[in-house]
């Protein structure tokens, strides 16, 4: 089936989640049987690309699955794909009526680059007037115009660009020749005169350029460097609320503020008001030419002050005569100008724009810096919890010559001066239980991990995570102290032990309980997946024919397992089929079999198991625990067990790192090791199902400008170094 889903197109991330998670069942058998019925085997990469975007998107509705055959037909492309989402988006509860769907979506319509051109031409022509009067300034509103056309709005957007481009120089010359900046500079004289609406954003930051450069040569300079604050913009608020309340009165005390613009409306030219942003606070800036000290300034500077420009006031606390707290300024300062077009408040929606524009996304979406600071308090509260308790916090080498201490295929780098390969850490637990034997009895561990593995809605490549390790302790003092971490980071981030969680994101209806009140469910692995499906498992799951009564058994209940199929693999599968999909609330799988956990110590009582939990919140692995195995002979034996299921096919299994078992051989005291995913903890906390969204800086598919950027600095890398590096 997997093999099925990559021949068109989708990404490994994509299947993965399309085979694992039995709410997408239905989405998974549904383009199954669109594919069998169109007797797809095979898709073009651009169809590939649209049919992994649609399936991204499935979930949201069962309609979507219905617009699968057209892609594949090829006669969605990516506008009208686009316009399907729409389309359905609008639908609701409603009927799909396909007739509709067609004619508004364009579906067969494909516009070739020639009549492209030929529309361009003839759209012109029925604008030559106001062409001719604005020549290339015209180039937004055609562009307008075209997506409004009934043949040109279903064109690509690059070929339309192209042909626009193309008829206007071909009307009126190349366009650096035909805008020239003095036609634009006589329009800067007075703000009011430039209709900033009809700029598209080239036209925009070269009038924005001209207005600096006009301030610079005034004596004023945009870019200054250093201003005095005096107060906040929250402290301000937090001072003067209570104090200015009655409507129209100014305080006498002075204040020097700073902050982004993020409104502005002229009364008059002799009255402005802002709207001044800073640390998810607003303040009202009422700029008054009769109080304002410097009025040659004021005339030089009002008039360029635009949205986003960063400004600091000199004024006065005061209240307009509507009651609203404001500054009055006697000086504007301009900090820092925006050259860009700065989008309104909460209008930037499309996700591809935000993660590769986190600082827009930030000055747009005010909700956005309060995730990140949700997720700052999440690692203060932690590094607070165990400090308290004793920990050491300590720092390990993020690149080793062996990637070792958690199940994952690693990335590879390369030592220039050792000449070696390097591989960047997938956990740091065997640096960490080298301090235990060493004498620091409680350490731990906040930083980066990287695992060369799939990117999808809970997976990054790169991630943070905390790992603790403590002497003398086992998997039951880390269950207590799970249940008791992190019920008190949702009581001191919530107020309360319940939360509301959507697992399909902010707009959808679904909405979950998750109850984090101590203690926790328990779900012991084997016990409970014997009564589910209604089997009893063999005692040595370690046979041959162990494996094999695993592989029937996942077949006759079609439980996907990626290749290769070794019994740890399968039971992984089985476990994520019907144990963690039942986890909403916060609850424990535990006491997995050992060859699920190479560096785990036995059960006391379970022949064949471990002492190991791991902590599942709305589906989702959030911590991995257990005691630590601290025989050396019987540790060496089973990294040689990883070995023959690494040679097997399995490139996530542990290699022998004979480094650790070494310093085993000094005495790893009995221990409890503990681990944690910072960012789905975040997700959980601030209520986000994407794990992109509480990441600064996700992994992103590179753009074609950054691929070419890679190409000039690896130019000079021997080429056996980076062949070496995709062993």
């Amino acid at each position: 089936m997997s093999e099925q889903l990559k021949t068109i197109g989708l990404k490994d991330a994509r299947i993965k989640e399309l085979t694992t998670q039995e709410s997408l069942k239905p989405v998974l058998e549904k383009l199954l049987e669109v594919l069998q019925a169109n007797n797809v085997t095979s898709a073009t990469e651009e169809v590939g690309s649209l049919l992994d975007e649609l399936v991204a998107k499935l979930r949201e509705s069962p309609h979507l699955s219905t617009i699968a055959p057209y892609v594949i037909d090829g006669k969605i492309r990516r506008v009208q794909l686009q316009a399907a989402f729409k389309f359905v988006a609008a639908l609701k509860d409603g009927a799909f009526d396909v007739a509709s769907f067609e004619s508004e979506c364009g579906v067969g319509v494909v516009v070739s680059a020639e009549n492209i051109a030929e529309s361009v031409a003839a759209l012109c022509d029925a604008q030559k007037e106001a062409l001719e009067a604005k020549k290339w300034n015209f180039q937004g509103q055609l562009f307008s115009l075209a997506k409004n056309d009934a043949t040109l709005k279903w064109a690509d957007g690059k070929l339309l660009k192209d042909a626009v481009d193309a008829e206007l120089t071909k009307r009126f010359g190349d366009r650096k020749a035909a805008v020239a900046p003095k036609a634009v500079k006589a329009t800067t004289t007075a703000a009011a005169k430039v209709n900033e609406a009809e700029l598209d954003a080239n036209q925009y930051k070269e009038l924005r350029h001209l207005q600096m450069q006009k301030l610079k040569d005034a004596g004023i300079d945009p870019f200054p460097h250093k201003f005095h604050v005096s107060i906040s913009l929250p402290d301000f608020r937090a001072k003067y609320e209570s104090q200015v309340t009655e409507k129209g009165t100014q305080l006498t005390e002075r204040v020097q503020v700073v902050g982004r613009i993020l409104y502005r409306r002229d009364s008059s030219n002799k009255l402005i008001f802002f709207e001044l942003s800073q640390d998810g606070v607003s303040v009202q800036v009422l700029a008054n030419f009769a109080v304002y000290e410097d009025k040659e300034h004021w005339a030089k500077l009002i008039d360029v002050l635009r949205r986003g420009d960063i400004i600091g006031i000199d004024g006065f606390p005061a209240s307009s005569n509507t009651g609203e707290l404001s500054v009055i300024p006697v000086k504007i300062t301009l900090l820092t100008p925006c050259f860009e077009m700065l989008p309104h408040t909460g209008t930037l929606k499309e996700i591809e724009t935000r993660y590769r524009n986190r600082h827009l996304d930030m000055l747009v979406n005010p909700n956005v810096i309060k995730t990140f600071t949700i997720r700052s308090k999440i690692i203060q509260f932690i590094r607070r919890y165990f400090d308290a308790q004793g920990f050491l916090e300590v720092e390990t080498p993020t690149m080793n010559v062996l990637a070792g201490g958690a199940t994952a295929k690693p990335f590879i780098t390369y030592h220039n001066d050792l000449g070696v390969n390097l591989f960047m850490r997938v956990a740091p637990e065997l640096f960490l239980k080298q301090l235990i034997i060493g004498g620091m009895h409680k350490v731990y561990e906040i930083g980066k991990n990287y695992r060369n593995e799939g990117i999808d809605l809970t997976h990054n490549p790169e991630f943070t995570a905390i790992e603790c390790y403590e002497a003398f302790a086992d998997y039951e003092d880390w269950i207590k102290k799970t249940e008791d971490l992190i019920s008190k980071l949702v009581l001191s981030l919530h107020g309360t032990y319940k939360i509301p969680y959507r697992p399909h994101g902010a707009e959808s209806e679904e909405v979950w309980e998750l109850d984090f009140t101590p203690p926790f469910r328990r779900v012991p692995m084997i016990p409970t997946l014997e009564e589910k499906l209604n089997v009893k498992f063999p005692a040595d799951l370690t046979t041959p024919e162990a494996n094999k009564f695993f592989i029937e058994l996942c077949k006759k209940h079609e439980v996907e397992c990626n290749p290769p199929h070794t019994t740890a693999r399968l039971l992984d599968a089985l476990v994520g089929e019907y144990l963690e999909s039942e986890l909403i609330n916060p609850g424990f799988i535990t006491d997995h079999p050992q060859l699920m956990c190479p560096l785990a110590k036995w059960h006391r009582s379970t022949p064949g198991l471990t002492e190991r939990f791991e902590l599942f919140v709305a589906k989702r692995e959030i911590c991995n625990s257990y005691t630590e195995l601290n025989e050396p002979e019987v540790q060496r034996k089973l990294f040689q067990a990883q070995t023959a299921n690494r040679n097997a096919g399995d490139d996530e299994a542990q290699p022998i790192d004979d480094d650790y078992i070494n310093a085993m051989q000094y005495g790893l005291p009995p221990t409890g090791g503990w681990g944690m995913g910072i960012d789905r903890l975040a997700m959980m906390m601030t209520g986000n199902c994407n794990i992109k969204e509480v990441i600064l800086f996700p992994a992103m598919r590179p753009l074609e400008s950054q691929v070419e950027a890679q190409r000039c600095v690896l130019k000079g890398v021997n080429k056996a170094e980076l062949d070496s590096m995709t062993v």
